[in-house]
């Protein structure tokens, strides 16, 4: 059964947990209230993410968002694991790896490995001193940021970045249009013409569609009732959740659990 980490659980009171971990495991599906890197400094396995298969081997680092599904087969490794919630750094550094596109496994080069291992260390050292390790993490994402397919192009990217990020963070609470704009400082009817501009879609479609997607992320990989479901995505209204899923995909959330079950039973 898929598994929820809890921010409360994992990070403690402070806002990170770093360590080197030996791997010798499959690791079953979860998801987290918080956000995750995994470096590999050897071996080999595959890490999915979102029902997307990657290679686990060294040199390539795995970035989870609070909105990715992933685990772990691999029979002898040894990773850096970092678990941090958004406290730990800026929106400005850590909203390009929620945008659109952002990738979830990045191989990082020889050249860049020495400097991006010694920062991993010396934040597995550092941790309890929250401002060296915040430091620390605002180097390295910063590092990486060479690594992305979505880069900052202009203010108004920079901006939808940052509404995005906060929808990542908050897609299970009630949220507005007026709180999405209240946390990048700007009104709610220039936030909607920039959200629009850059995403090509408006707020409630982008906030729907997140929820949604999410709703059968857990529906393929995960025993959690339908009623669950619609709880840890967001909706309040379960009666309009499933009138909402049968429109969008013509079928009941539990006949869409069904079928996919069947289908991957096929494979």
């Amino acid at each position: 059964m898929i598994s929820k980490l809890t921010k409360e659980k994992e990070l403690g009171i402070g806002n990170i947990s770093a360590s080197k971990k030996h791997l010798d495991c499959d690791c079953q599906v979860h998801w987290h209230e918080f956000y995750e890197m995994e470096y590999v400094l050897e071996g080999e396995g595959t890490c999915s993410i979102n029902e997307q298969t990657y290679p686990l081997h060294n040199g390539t680092l795995f970035f989870m968002t609070p909105v990715d599904l992933h685990s772990v087969k691999t029979d002898d490794s040894t990773v850096i694991n970092i678990m941090f919630s958004t406290d730990m750094v800026s929106p400005d550094i850590l909203s390009p790896y929620t945008a659109i596109g952002a990738p979830k496994a990045i191989e990082i080069n020889e050249e860049d490995a020495t400097f991006i291992e010694s920062i991993l260390f010396e934040i597995i050292k550092s941790q309890k001193n929250a401002k060296l390790c915040s430091t620390l993490m605002s180097a390295l994402l910063i590092k990486l940021e060479n690594y992305l397919t979505v880069s900052k192009r202009d203010i108004h990217h920079t901006i939808s970045q940052k509404m995005c990020f906060f929808i990542i963070n908050h897609f299970r609470e009630k949220i507005t249009l007026s709180d999405v704009a209240n946390a990048v400082g700007i009104t709610p009817v220039y936030a909607s013409k920039i959200f629009k501009e850059q995403t090509q879609i408006g707020f409630k479609e982008y906030l729907n569609n997140l929820r949604f997607e999410y709703a059968k992320k857990l529906l393929n990989e995960s025993e959690l009732t339908v009623q669950q479901i619609c709880d840890n995505c967001g909706f309040e209204d379960y009666p309009n959740f499933i009138r909402r899923f049968k429109n969008r995909f013509n079928m009941s959330p539990t006949k869409y659990k069904k079928t996919y079950f069947e289908k991957n039973d096929c494979n």
